[in-house]
């Protein structure tokens, strides 16, 4: 994974987490697809070695 990749996720992650944020607990269906996403971008940056 480049830089640039990282950083995108890292990105991704951030705004994800903002928006569970402001989602109540209770709307399940709304937080499902955006828990899955931020799931997977998480094990997208989990022990990469950045490349140049």
């Amino acid at each position: 994974m480049n830089r640039t990749e990282y950083l995108w996720y890292s990105s991704e992650i951030e705004t994800l987490e903002g928006l569970l944020k402001e989602i109540p607990e209770e709307n399940v269906i709304e937080r499902l697809g955006f828990e899955s996403r931020l799931r997977e971008a998480r094990e997208a940056i989990t022990g990469i070695t950045l490349s140049k």
